[in-house]
């Protein structure tokens, strides 16, 4: 009986998942599986050189946190209210509204704040992630500074890969 491994490759520019099958023989033969979308394809792109990665949304814990893969996933730059706080549950429905559960999230963690408080990652979160419709995926963090339930954190501007971004200094890094 032969083996399958699979593997993936981290060169973001050209991503490619592989199938490998090494039967007894010890011969082993690649296949390409699943082209990625290079970096000129799509807008939406990882930063730096942090971890990058898809995954399903498997719990949204508030306005600014949320589980991607059971990662857990602080947002870069934002803050929305917490539990009891005026506007909580609503900043809530909404980050339920633009990142369902189940729904493709790509995250980008910021190169210069990689841990937050409490072991969660801190990062840049797109949802509803699709290489191929770029339209229907939005940014985590200027959906909800949109719609007036977050404000930036101005202290972390200077410490934030995403500092430059068009949301974040639209809204006052």
């Amino acid at each position: 009986m032969g083996t399958v491994y699979i593997s993936w490759m981290k060169n973001r520019s050209a991503s490619k998942a592989l199938l490998v099958v090494c039967l007894i023989t010890g011969v082993c033969a690649s296949i390409s599986i699943l082209e990625m979308p290079k970096k000129s394809e799509a807008q939406i792109r990882c930063r730096g050189t942090a971890a990058c990665f898809f995954g399903n949304v498997t719990k949204v814990i508030d306005g600014d946190t949320l589980d991607v893969n059971g990662i857990r996933i602080r947002l870069s730059l934002i803050n929305t209210p917490e539990l009891g706080m005026t506007n909580f549950t609503e900043a809530k429905e909404l980050a339920l509204q633009v990142c369902p559960i189940g729904s493709v999230a790509l995250v980008d963690q910021d190169d210069e704040q990689k841990k937050g408080s409490y072991g969660r990652m801190i990062g840049e979160v797109y949802c509803n992630y699709t290489p191929t419709n770029q339209n229907s995926t939005k940014n985590f963090s200027e959906e909800m500074l949109k719609s007036g339930f977050a404000v930036i954190l101005t202290k972390f501007c200077a410490h934030s890969e995403f500092a430059i971004e068009s949301w974040a200094t639209k809204y006052g890094c």
